[in-house]
């Protein structure tokens, strides 16, 4: 069996591997502008995966407004 095949095997390992990609993304893209990456859970199974914090920390004198700010949520 090879990797690729091995990967759609099992959906949810490649769920979780996908996430950590995109959470080592986030995490270089913050640090450059020297935001912060957080995960949330609480007792009752409320979950976040990525909080990106940097908004009042852009030099907006320098770069401008942001394009935009967002809250991504997965439905599934």
């Amino acid at each position: 069996m090879n990797f690729l095949d091995r990967l759609l095997s099992d959906l949810e390992w490649l769920g979780f591997l996908f996430e950590s990609l995109v959470i080592r993304d986030l995490r270089v893209l913050a640090q450059a502008m020297d935001g912060e990456i957080f995960h949330y859970r609480d007792k009752y199974g409320v979950e976040v995966d990525a909080i990106v914090q940097f908004c009042e920390q852009i030099d907006t004198q320098r770069t401008g407004e942001p394009a935009f700010l967002a809250v991504v949520c997965g439905k599934g």
